[in-house]
């Protein structure tokens, strides 16, 4: 009876773990969001998930009711809890998917006509907005943690360095990125007092973005080994890179247009699939057996190929054997005749 009981408490502790973390993610997108504690019917049980929050320095009260998130100590904190409960999940989901990482955003809008554009410098005095002054007839303000840069064709959006949009997906890692870029946006337009939407809604690009898989195998083992690894594209721009960031190994690609589609249509298919591989057929799968077994399939093909070259000459030697039999043919005929 009592082992029964003890089983049960291991067993809810190790989902506890991984609520407890959602939990606290969704009270730092809340803080994120509104900059303030969210409304929870027991204060008691809020505290017991704000508690270790405030401890590790990721809270951090700025005045009467205005909390504030600390980006690098949430990442730490995250990465840390993060790594003690991914070894439960992945033995208990054979897919056990790491968790994507977006950062490095940067963002181009297009502004609609707005009266006054090109006299850009009277529209924030008249804001009372600080503003610093930059080449080009260019201005840099701050919103919501984000600098940006008010330039001839439009407005230039960057976000902190150390921000970072969790995911299990690039895609949902994206999302949460564009949803933070609608407040900046909503916020610029207040402090403003003009309108960036057209009848379509914000017009935008997404000039950069990096997106990198957190507790990769792969770029563990080339740390382990301190084997720096960097992937050049055809267009000689750096795609792919194996690196140690913010205490953890990272698969990272880093293309400015092409991130998002690297990650993932090419890498998370990929690798989870040679995740999965041993515990679909029991078999550890290397990159040497991949190489391997293109090798042979080359060497088939080619092999393949020199029989069907081989063929091919048999037939029209053939061909021409028959065309000849066929002139000495009419050649025979015409003299009877």
């Amino acid at each position: 009876m009592a082992t029964s009981k003890k089983t049960t408490s291991k067993k809810t502790t190790s989902k506890t773990e991984s609520q407890n973390l959602n939990l606290k993610l969704c009270i730092v997108e809340y803080v994120r969001q509104h900059n303030k504690l969210p409304d929870w019917k027991s204060p008691s049980a809020l505290d017991y998930y704000l508690k270790p929050l405030k401890i590790a320095g990721v809270l951090n009260r700025k005045g009467y009711g205005l909390w504030v998130i600390d980006w690098d100590k949430w990442t730490s904190y995250y990465l840390k809890q993060l790594q003690k409960t991914r070894d439960r999940k992945v033995q208990k989901n054979t897919k056990g998917y790491n968790p994507i990482r977006g950062h490095g955003y940067q963002f181009k809008i297009k502004v609609p006509k707005i009266n006054d554009w090109k006299r850009r410098k009277e529209i924030l005095v008249k804001s009372k907005k600080a503003y610093t002054p930059l080449k080009g007839n260019a201005y840099r303000i701050i919103i919501l943690g984000c600098k940006i840069w008010l330039v001839e064709d439009g407005l230039v959006v960057y976000f902190p360095r150390g921000r970072s949009y969790y995911g299990q997906t690039a895609n949902e890692s994206q999302a949460k990125a564009l949803y933070d870029l609608r407040r900046v946006l909503l916020r610029l337009e207040n402090v403003l007092r003009i309108r960036l939407r057209s009848k379509h809604g914000y017009m935008f690009t997404v000039d950069k973005q990096h997106y990198a898989e957190i507790e990769n195998d792969l770029a563990k083992q080339c740390n382990n080994d301190k084997e720096k690894i960097k992937i050049t594209g055809d267009d000689g721009q750096v795609w792919l890179v194996m690196d140690y960031s913010l205490s953890s190994d990272e698969l990272e690609v880093t293309h400015a247009k092409r991130s998002l589609g690297d990650m993932q249509n090419v890498l998370s298919p990929f690798m989870n699939d040679l995740r999965n591989h041993k515990a679909r057929t029991g078999e550890t799968l290397v990159v040497t057996d991949l190489w391997k077994a293109i090798a042979s399939l080359i060497e088939d093909r080619q092999h393949f190929a020199d029989n069907l070259n081989s063929h091919v000459k048999a037939v029209q030697e053939l061909a021409k054997g028959v065309n000849d039999l066929r002139k000495e043919q009419k050649r025979i005929w015409t003299r009877r005749s």
